[in-house]
């Protein structure tokens, strides 16, 4: 889908940041800009564009760097229960702010985290990457999160801050009609798209989660919502399988448009789940993923916005009645403003 280039976005998000080490990021970002046009001499010449996109479709004249400022919220939940009852958990810290640059083939955004309730923090550190080079696109996910509470209790809302979460995820992806749709369009404003097109693509994925508390995550006092074996402390989940993706990119008027994509995934894996007492291998090795984004945005000569909201929701059954479920919430609004920069038409 963003046809003979590759782009990289590369996120931190970090709660407890000091605020010399934001500056010194804030403070790159800058320098970056400052020689954002001489970078593409360095790219190797396999990795350049080649012009082949369908020019019917996409302007291939529109090749900016551009300084961007965004605003993100980005929850992240896991639930365990079974058919009747479940309780879920929610990190706190979920709002950010900040600053970035995107210049072919790159786009780098460096945030922190807004710590609005000091009382209970939500220590994280959330990396994600993608790579799109020709007709692929890679992903990559590691994070990890200490601290969750829930408000679905029958007693009193809780913060636990012995909850912690670990993710390290890949995925591929084949895309089918990247001559018709640019991703630089969609994510960094670099590139304009001049007709609708749908984008669909055929990949796979890779996971490693592992769940841990000091303390059984579902609290004993909840039975008899729930059996012996969904009181869990410790649960590990390495696993892996396909994904396909269908999605449709409309140019509307006044330079504005519209994406929405959606994903459905089917694999299957290791799991091991330990409680207080024993511990049990879940009979029901599958893995199911969904996943949607939608988006919309401005595409101006000199300045480009967007919003964009993703989910991804992964459910795992754990045998016996039982289920784990992560769901990773995504909402970014951005502002870019191009600079000058050179036409590869």
């Amino acid at each position: 889908m963003n046809v003979g280039s590759f782009t990289i976005i590369y996120q931190f998000l970090l709660s407890s940041i000091s605020r010399k080490l934001a500056l010194l990021g804030a403070l790159s970002i800058v320098a970056l800009s400052a020689t954002a046009q001489d970078l593409t001499k360095y790219i190797p010449p396999d990795l350049r564009p080649k012009n082949d996109q369908d020019t019917s479709y996409i302007d291939p004249s529109n090749d900016h760097w551009s300084l961007r400022f965004y605003g993100s919220f980005r929850p992240n939940k896991f639930s365990i229960g079974n058919s009747s009852s479940s309780l879920k958990y929610q990190a706190n810290n979920r709002f950010g702010l900040g600053i970035g640059v995107a210049v072919y083939p790159f786009i780098l955004d460096l945030g922190i985290n807004l710590v609005l309730d000091e009382d209970n923090v939500t220590n994280r550190l959330d990396m994600q990457g993608t790579m799109v080079l020709e007709q692929t696109r890679l992903d990559f996910v590691a994070s990890s999160f200490k601290g969750f509470g829930t408000s679905n209790l029958a007693t009193n809302e809780i913060f636990r801050d012995d909850i912690r979460s670990s993710t390290l995820a890949f995925a591929y992806q084949y895309f089918f009609s990247s001559k018709k749709v640019s991703l630089r369009s969609v994510y960094s404003g670099a590139q304009k798209q001049k007709k609708s097109a749908p984008a669909f693509s055929l990949g796979g994925f890779a996971t490693y989660y592992r769940l841990r508390a000091d303390s059984t995550v579902i609290p004993h006092e909840v039975q008899p919502e729930y059996n012996d074996h969904a009181y869990m402390n410790d649960y590990i989940e390495i696993g892996g399988g396909i994904v396909s993706t269908a999605g449709y990119l409309w140019v509307l008027p006044k330079d504005f448009y519209a994406f929405a994509s959606i994903g459905m995934g089917f694999g299957a894996g290791y799991k091991h789940v330990d409680t207080d007492d024993f511990s049990y291998y879940p009979t029901n090795p599958f893995i199911y993923n969904l996943d949607f984004q939608l988006s919309v945005g401005y595409n101006g000569d000199k300045y480009y916005s967007l919003l964009s909201i993703g989910n991804k929701f992964y459910l795992s059954p754990l045998g016996y009645s039982n289920k784990h479920q992560t769901n990773a919430l995504r909402v970014k609004l951005i502002f870019g403003l191009k600079m000058n920069g050179k036409d590869r038409g």
